[in-house]
């Protein structure tokens, strides 16, 4: 039973199978990554990732994605994942069910930081100003809360289960019942998952439409090699083609004309020689 993700922190983010952040992680200069795999990514305690390959578990990676914001904005960042940094979500639940289990509507989990300091900072009526034993209690996003009392309205007396000891006041809205909070993470993750699935078929769909692209490019560029090499060989000459009968894939065609050699054979590209046809010299060739 230790944190759960904070709320703020939690992200809708697409995913082969989520893993939740358990434990910081920032990539250092010269760290020993797998070859070819990409760079580490810098892990936030609570956040959602993505998994989408195990190829590296045995080296002590996973291969993902995840949200960060950068420049103000939520970017797509790809790259590798400590493995020992993050828990699979179902195992990350199930403390969690179990501590609800136990506690039933006490269990609280947090989703907003909460302290002393917050009151001095934030416009925010503590009501027990005049109550000298009435304290605040210091939350942090993550941290499984169980209720004592409830009855004060907005404001909640209870305690987390890291330190017993230690109980307080916190806002209501800062909590969220540990039941609730659960099926919120069963269904981030499954729309996760759905995006993740959604955003790699774009991938692959968008490779392959560059694929076809650079296939036609090739395609355009020895067509137009052999035009050239066709209207080279017809310029200044009268030029007569015929159908191989071996292949219908390729033309003979044979140099007529004074000023080249006569009766030399040369293959050509059949689209290249219906092109040629059409334009430069068509008629010549009709007659």
């Amino acid at each position: 039973l230790g944190c759960a993700p904070a709320f703020s922190a939690v992200m809708a983010i697409p995913m082969a199978y989520a893993v939740v952040v358990v434990r910081e992680f920032a990539p250092t200069a010269g760290m020993e990554v797998p070859e070819g795999a990409g760079a580490p990514i810098t892990l936030r305690m609570n956040d959602l990732v993505c998994v989408t390959s195990e190829d590296f578990v045995d080296r002590g990676w996973f291969y993902g994605e995840t949200l960060q914001e950068i420049d103000g904005e939520e970017t797509r960042v790809k790259g590798l994942i400590k493995a020992d940094a993050v828990s699979r979500m179902e195992d990350f639940l199930l403390p969690l069910q179990q501590f609800e289990r136990i506690k039933g509507a006490a269990a609280r989990v947090c989703i907003f930081q909460f302290s002393d300091d917050y009151l001095k900072h934030h416009d925010l009526d503590w009501p027990f100003s005049h109550i000298l034993h009435r304290r605040p209690l210091t939350i942090t996003p993550g941290q499984l809360v169980e209720v004592v009392d409830e009855s004060l309205g907005e404001w909640i007396y209870g305690f987390a289960i890291e330190n017993a000891d230690q109980m307080g006041y916190f806002p209501r809205e800062f909590v969220m019942p540990v039941t609730q909070y659960i099926e919120m993470m069963e269904c981030w993750g499954n729309d996760a998952e759905r995006r993740t699935v959604n955003w790699h078929a774009e991938d692959r769909r968008r490779k392959q439409q560059r694929d076809v692209e650079e296939q036609q490019q090739e395609a355009r560029a020895k067509k137009k090699s052999f035009l050239s090499f066709f209207c080279a060989e017809a310029k200044g000459a009268t030029c007569a083609c015929v159908v191989d009968s071996s292949t219908a894939r390729l033309f003979w065609g044979h140099c007529l004309g004074a000023g080249g050699p006569r009766g030399v054979q040369r293959r050509f590209c059949p689209a290249c020689v219906r092109a040629a046809l059409d334009s430069c010299w068509s008629s010549k060739l009709r007659s």
